[in-house]
């Protein structure tokens, strides 16, 4: 029998499958279509695919629910740093790094062979306003493959979504850093870390927000959290009415939080047709995040290159169809990357940490 334990997980997956298609239709639509420009029918629509951002800050919540608690149930450990950084590096490595050879492949086709203008900044999509040619260099690359875009590189190619993957290891650096230096009075070199985000003050903003993941994960666990049938319906109006105000990113996930505390202390059931779409989160979504948007810079810049389309059905139906064909290659792509997680993070267990636990060397 499912516990009330498993349908909070498999929300929380859903949850991840619904941000990562928010992000990818609002800049399907972007890339696509002109703006709306006061069309009162399309008005809805245009709101509707417009949470992209919004996507990436329930990414930020729900990360740092499931990261605190990892962290916090293994912070005793003595040996804590080794292990838990070859499961991050492996869980953002095996997908970043193909995503940066995909993307910078498919950039070079829609630059080097079709010439579309989207790459150079100039199709009107807001997504895309940069030339992509100047940041498929060497530096860039090296630079993303350290977590430094959009704080002290750009992002690679077309690829700009990639930013959000610099915040989250910097979040996965600096919590525990600070969880060993509050909790157990341990100083550790990682405290050195929080200054990066003098670089780029806007990781502060994200990790506050990322923060909410961890008073949810704290909430859940305090029995003396009140239980209302009244708290979902309100939690939910909250984050609807917060979302479509488009207010700041840290009330946003603070509405998101309360929402997901609903859901956890209601016992929500989850209906299993749904079953689909959380294993879609569970599985897939990161990877559709990491590639999403240079499939949609070459497929979507090769459709409007005479220029965006104005509001209508062909317009509507060709976002759909290159959604829907932005989440099957996220499928695809995740079954050769987010698939092998478990089996990469064994072999580095096994290459450096299992010399360390019997006294040898690496």
């Amino acid at each position: 029998m499912r516990g009330k334990d498993q349908d909070f997980f498999d929300w929380t997956d859903f949850c991840r499958a619904m941000a990562a298609f928010l992000v990818t239709v609002s800049h399907v639509r972007d890339v696509l279509m002109s703006d709306c420009g006061g069309q009162k029918a399309w008005t809805p629509f245009y709101t509707l695919t417009g949470f992209g951002h919004s996507g990436v800050i329930v990414f930020f919540v729900l990360s740092g629910f499931w990261i605190s608690r990892s962290v916090l149930r293994r912070i005793e450990d003595k040996a804590f740093w080794p292990a838990y950084l070859i499961d991050r590096l492996s869980r953002l490595g095996i997908v970043l790094v193909p995503a940066l050879v995909l993307g910078g492949i498919l950039d070079e086709v829609g630059i080097g062979l079709l010439h579309l203008p989207i790459y150079q900044g100039h199709s009107g999509a807001h997504s895309l306003v940069e030339n992509s040619t100047d940041t498929l260099t060497l530096p860039t690359l090296l630079g993303n493959l350290l977590f430094l875009q959009r704080i002290v590189v750009g992002t690679w190619g077309s690829n700009g979504p990639l930013w959000s993957l610099a915040f989250e290891f910097w979040f996965y650096i600096w919590f525990p850093a600070l969880a060993l230096l509050i909790r157990q009075r341990r100083i550790s070199l990682a405290l050195l870390a929080l200054l990066i985000g003098l670089l780029s003050p806007a990781l502060y903003v994200g990790f506050a927000s990322w923060l909410v993941g961890l008073l949810l994960l704290l909430c859940i666990d305090d029995a003396s959290v009140p239980v209302s049938r009244f708290y979902l319906p309100l939690a939910a109006g909250m984050f609807a009415a917060v979302l479509l105000i488009g207010s700041a990113e840290v009330p946003l996930a603070i509405s998101f939080g309360l929402l997901l505390l609903a859901m956890s202390r209601t016992a929500l059931p989850f209906p299993r047709v749904m079953e689909p779409l959380a294993r879609y989160g569970r599985t897939s979504s990161f990877s559709l995040y990491a590639i999403h948007y240079p499939v949609i810079a070459l497929v979507g810049g090769w459709l409007a290159r005479q220029g965006r389309l104005a509001p209508g059905t062909e317009a509507l139906l060709l976002v759909l169809a290159l959604t829907a064909f932005c989440l099957f290659i996220g499928w695809i792509f995740s079954r050769g990357t987010e698939a092998y997680t478990q089996p990469l993070r064994g072999w580095l267990r096994q290459r450096f940490l299992a010399p360390l636990s019997t006294g040898g060397s690496a």
